[in-house]
């Protein structure tokens, strides 16, 4: 008898292992949203469309990589992450086998990964227009940009003074109030002067809602210095023909 239950002990903990072994056959990233969280799946051929740490940790890092379909956030530590993209960088392209998570409303894939390969393309990331109603509660869009390099134009900060790491800032727009947030103490935005005037605004698409439905808490996170882009100001018409006066004088004094 006592042998008989040890077989079946076995036999249990066989079934266990065989089970966490199970492989769903997802090639895209649209595929991967629609299995269900926590299964372990192969994403083939996806691009690496950012490589800034936006987690505020020295021992666990993020990327971001698109196809096709969609876009999602790769987590994990840093070991892990640097043998997944093996030399690789922005633009180029990588395989990879991992499980996927929801935490507080973003979808992504955690360690540990098996990487499946990967391939020197460097593509051009050109980042993807949004607007303040693109991060509104319930927004329709606002799934499919998680994970994206955005782009946020002629926005305007509230706060003044200097950037802080973990610490979230609004910036207006004509189109309504986006938040933007510097997601970590170790990029070199922190202390780093807050904009005065209109900037354009690169980042990264991202979500954090602690509660169901997580149909809310959309941001940017800003990634570096260079995500802000200064915009010029207006040539006013009055301006404008004060100066072509000014030339025509020149010219007749010529």
């Amino acid at each position: 008898m006592g042998n008989l239950f040890g077989l079946f002990r076995a036999l249990i903990a066989l079934g266990g292992c065989v089970a966490s072994l199970t492989v769903a056959s997802a090639g895209t990233i649209a595929e991967a949203r629609s299995a269900a969280l926590g299964t372990t799946l192969d994403l083939d051929n996806v691009r690496v469309i950012s490589t800034y740490d936006l987690v505020n940790s020295s021992l666990t890092r993020s990327i971001q990589v698109d196809d096709g379909t969609g876009a999602m956030t790769i987590s994990g530590d840093n070991a892990h992450i640097a043998g997944l993209l093996d030399g690789k960088g922005t633009g180029d392209r990588i395989s990879l086998r991992g499980k996927t998570q929801n935490q507080f409303g973003l979808f992504q894939m955690i360690t540990p990964f098996t990487a499946r390969g990967s391939e020197l393309t460097g593509e051009v990331i050109s980042p993807v227009s949004v607007s303040a109603a693109d991060f509104a509660d319930a927004s329709a869009t606002a799934e499919g940009l998680e994970s994206r390099v955005v782009q946020l134009r002629q926005a305007k900060f509230v706060q003044k003074g200097q950037f802080a790491g973990l610490t979230d800032y609004s910036v207006v727009t004509a189109f309504g109030t986006v938040s933007v947030r510097v997601p970590s103490n170790f990029l070199d935005v922190v202390a780093q002067a807050i904009p005065a005037g209109e900037v354009n605004l690169t980042g990264i698409f991202y979500q954090f809602d602690q509660n169901a439905p997580y149909d809310s808490g959309y941001q940017i996170y800003l990634r570096s210095t260079t995500d802000i882009e200064a915009v010029p100001e207006p040539t006013t018409g009055l301006a404008l023909l004060a100066g072509i006066a000014a030339w025509a004088r020149r010219r007749r004094a010529a």
